[in-house]
């Protein structure tokens, strides 16, 4: 990571703040695929809700996250703006979660991780949507250029 911080971050977009971004880094990946609301990450970081949205997108434009955005067909019922986001690496995620060993349970959630991966080196285009229900039906990945071909 400081590494990453010295020569990537540093370079290529100037921030300042090391400690509050790295810190944002390592709560995105212990929370990787999960809803991200940069508010939930303010306090912890000691920086504002602007600065952590630019942090995501800091994180977004160097491949270290995938943000992964709700498809809608504009029903009431459907979740509409919140994204998800996911740790480039399975490696990285287990570290910041602390899983030293996998239990059974972990394995779907790494499962999902991979899934993205492959979606995305696949195609050309960056652009994967979820769906989800505010009774919390959800479909992880939405592939919207074939939806579109089908409908």
């Amino acid at each position: 990571m400081d590494e990453f911080w010295a020569r990537d971050i540093q370079e290529l977009f100037r921030l300042e703040r090391r400690f509050s971004f790295q810190r944002f880094a390592e709560l995105l990946f212990a929370q990787s695929g999960g809803i991200f609301e940069a508010t939930s990450f303010a306090r912890p970081c000691e920086v504002s809700r602007t600065t952590i949205s630019n942090y995501l997108a800091v994180l977004e434009a160097t491949f270290v996250v995938n943000i992964v955005r709700p498809f809608s067909s504009r029903r009431a019922t459907e979740i509409v703006s919140a994204p998800k986001v996911y740790a480039f690496d399975t490696g990285f995620v287990c570290q910041f979660k602390g899983w030293e060993s996998l239990r059974y349970e972990d394995l779907g959630f790494l499962w999902e991780h991979y899934v993205l991966n492959e979606i995305q080196a696949r195609r050309k285009e960056r652009r994967i949507q979820y769906w989800r229900d505010k009774r919390h039906h959800e479909v992880e990945f939405v592939n919207l250029e074939q939806l579109m071909q089908r409908i």
